[in-house]
């Protein structure tokens, strides 16, 4: 579809794009079960769907250059995008999830798939594998702590790329959460371990963490497998 700076124009493509997401993507989640979701979409940021995956994708475009002591700037109207989706249906607490997708690694941005409990707010209890920044993390929160860096166990993982289709796969037990890529453990994380029950999500965004700072050149995109959540 790409990116149209006057989209308004655009309107009846952007609702066909909408609705073929909103109609099907609660069939596509895990197989043979209806799975309504909750479907994010600002700006250039959006939810499609491309042969075998839902994807996430997200892009700032550029608006206005602008030139500060010689050195060139993008300026634009929002520092943030996002484009996400969550299951209305929550799982757990605890228990063994595991999905295929992959990525498209953002130089400045983040792709998401996991669990959260109310999206958006990672602090109330999350569960989640994370690219950030070309750098790899598990991330859990069990939301007992409030909002903050304390609230959480965020552990880098090295040697990781997921830019190809994985299996993804969380072991999720009181006393731990541990991460799979490929049937691979990187991770175990066994402080602020979530004790409620969370959705299962992804997510892409990019951003810019000043004013003039240019954003992201790569678009964040995230590729979760249709039907491939298998929960036991």
């Amino acid at each position: 579809m790409g990116y149209d700076k006057a989209k308004t124009t655009n309107s009846k493509l952007y609702a066909t794009e909408w609705n073929a997401v909103a109609g099907d993507i609660m069939n596509w989640i895990e197989p043979d079960i209806h799975v309504p979701v909750t479907v994010r979409m600002v700006e250039n940021s959006f939810v499609q769907h491309d042969d075998d995956y839902i994807v996430c994708r997200s892009k700032i475009e550029h608006q206005l250059w602008v030139v500060d002591n010689g050195s060139t700037f993008d300026v634009t109207n929002t520092q943030h995008e996002h484009a996400s989706w969550i299951t209305q249906k929550q799982y757990g607490p605890y228990g063994t999830f595991e999905w295929y997708g992959y990525i498209n690694e953002t130089d400045k941005g983040e792709e998401y798939f996991g669990f959260e409990h109310h999206h958006g707010y990672p602090h109330e209890g999350i569960a989640t594998f994370i690219q950030l920044n070309g750098n790899y993390f598990c991330w859990n929160s069990d939301g007992a702590e409030g909002a903050g860096d304390e609230a959480r166990t965020f552990t880098e993982v090295q040697g990781q790329d997921w830019s190809t289709e994985k299996k993804f796969k969380i072991v999720w037990a009181p006393e731990s959460v541990k991460y799979y890529v490929d049937d691979d453990l990187i991770c175990t994380n066994t402080t602020h371990v979530p004790t409620i029950a969370m959705c299962f999500f992804s997510e892409a965004c990019t951003y810019k963490n000043t004013h003039l700072e240019a954003a992201a050149t790569i678009e964040a995109q995230a590729f979760f497998k249709k039907n491939s959540l298998i929960v036991t």
